[in-house]
């Protein structure tokens, strides 16, 4: 039969042992602790003066040891007035209890029953700020950029929640680790989660353990010009396209604008801002347009396209782009085309014949018109004030007047564009006294037209200036009477372009 022991152990104000007739404590109890958790196991002997005495006491035996601990509540063992206390929410988190009737022959007769009690709880990490544990995982890709992961688990204090210790405290933990890994690289946290448990206090919840997870990354390229790491931007992304088509122009050494396409995106931290057009006019625009220029070096750039996307149910900007530029290595001229066409019109003569046939006639060798017509059309990075005139004023007096007048019949330069016809060998011939053109080609009709050309938004701070010149020369052909000879301008028919003949 139980006897009276000096020891009382009391569980949220239920207490056996000690003096207690109804419950007390058979034999030694058992106390196992760990740096993170205690456990104490007892039996207890429930004495009765009658069965339903002994069924009223079992039921409270069994729901006193069978529950979790609330706030506050204690765990006192007590040794003749001497006692261990234990607080629920400051020197022990989530303790609990379980009740086992495991049945024994000696005790478990008349009005007596004897159960086993385990009492399991976690100790607060008081030696280690409230860290219990932690595990820093360090992952290096294939470019080198590091990713950095955090795991742990805090537990309450005294003063304060497990979730509270390990906001409060963690910033700095994590710091003592990222500077172990290296201390000269710029770590962003990107990712975060915490875990609240079910502990509360006066119906407010105050977790005594708060299991985490951080992840940091390496940041190779700065956030915002001149910062690698800014409060408002987090998780930024941004990427160039260098674009190219070929083939290309029809002039050797001509150099097309080129275009980078590319894509910026970010999350705007909502503690620092939700005015996501200031973030992006206040630091990412002009981040954009440096991080360019100093890419590609362009002599003369434009934005040709930016779309800016705000996201304001996820608090973020996406920004897609194109830029137009100028090579450092390129000229002024960026695009020129050209084209050459022939243009024959034949009139022939008929002189009808009155023989009696109605449809009879002679018909002889009338006049035969061939016109060549040059096409060009140049983009030029500079101001062009003005067309070129190619058909200038040609003296019809006679003498030294006449033989003093020649011009070539090329196109001439325009700004900075050479002439695209220079391979042509057509010329104006000198006039001899008797006021006539030598057989060849000769201009007979020219338009210059010049277009100015912005290219670029304005609004991103830089445009492209440039002139759109567009020529168009009619050169007619001709065979001097006087020579004797019927000059052709097409290789093999008489002596005409090719041909050994060819007067020009």
């Amino acid at each position: 039969m139980p006897v009276t022991n000096p020891f009382t152990i009391t569980f949220d104000s239920f207490a056996v042992g000690g003096s207690s007739s109804g419950y007390q404590l058979n034999g030694p109890y058992v106390f196992t602790k760990s740096y993170d958790q205690l456990r104490l196991s007892f039996d207890v002997v429930v004495v009765a003066t009658s069965y339903s005495d002994l069924r009223t006491k079992s039921d409270a035996v069994q729901e006193a040891f069978s529950k979790r601990l609330t706030h506050g509540a204690t765990l006192v063992i007590s040794l003749d007035g001497s006692a261990w206390t234990y607080t629920m929410g400051s020197t022990m988190l989530m303790c609990k209890a379980e009740v086992v009737k495991a049945g024994n022959q000696e005790i478990d007769r008349g009005y007596s029953r004897v159960y086993t009690v385990q009492i399991d709880a976690k100790l607060p990490a008081t030696a280690s700020s409230s860290l219990q544990e932690i595990e820093v995982l360090v992952e290096t890709g294939a470019n080198g950029q590091r990713t950095v992961t955090m795991r742990g688990i805090y537990t309450a204090s005294a003063s304060a929640s497990a979730v509270a210790n390990y906001n409060s405290l963690f910033a700095g933990e994590a710091a003592l680790y990222l500077a172990a890994i290296d201390p000269l690289a710029t770590w962003e946290m990107v990712n975060e989660n915490q875990t609240y448990d079910r502990e509360k206090a006066s119906g407010v919840p105050r977790s005594h353990t708060c299991p985490f997870t951080r992840q940091y990354v390496e940041l190779l390229v700065d956030q915002v010009q001149g910062l690698r790491n800014d409060p408002a931007i987090k998780d930024h992304r941004i990427t160039f396209t260098d674009q190219a088509q070929f083939p290309g122009d029809g002039e050797e050494n001509i150099v097309r604008l080129r275009r980078v396409s590319g894509t910026y995106e970010c999350a705007v931290d909502r503690a620092v801002s939700t005015d996501l057009k200031t973030v992006y006019d206040s630091k990412i625009k002009d981040h954009i347009k440096l991080l360019f220029e100093a890419n590609y070096t362009p002599t003369v750039y434009g934005v040709e396209d930016v779309r800016v996307a705000y996201d304001l149910t996820g608090n973020r900007i996406n920004v897609a782009f194109t830029f137009i530029y100028q090579p450092p290595s390129a000229s002024q001229t960026v695009q020129v085309e050209l084209s050459v066409a022939y243009r024959e019109t034949r009139n022939i003569d008929y002189t009808p014949v009155h023989n009696g046939q109605e449809m009879a006639a002679i018909a002889d060798v009338g006049f035969t018109i061939m016109e060549r017509i040059w096409n060009r059309s140049a983009i030029v990075l500079e101001r062009v004030a003005q067309p070129n005139s190619r058909i200038v004023a040609q003296s019809m007096g006679g003498g030294s007047a006449r033989t003093s007048a020649a011009r070539a019949t090329t196109m001439p330069n325009i700004g900075s564009v050479p002439s695209p016809d220079r391979s042509t060998t057509g010329r104006w011939a000198n006039f001899p006294d008797t006021g006539a053109y030598e057989s060849g080609w000769n201009v007979v009709s020219s338009v210059s037209e010049i277009r100015p050309m912005y290219m670029g938004d304005p609004a991103f701070g830089t445009q492209i200036r440039a002139t759109h010149v567009t020529d168009t020369v009619t050169e007619r052909y001709h065979s001097d009477p006087e020579s004797g000879a019927g000059d052709w301008p097409f290789p093999g028919h008489g002596t005409g372009l090719g041909g050994t003949g060819n007067p020009n």
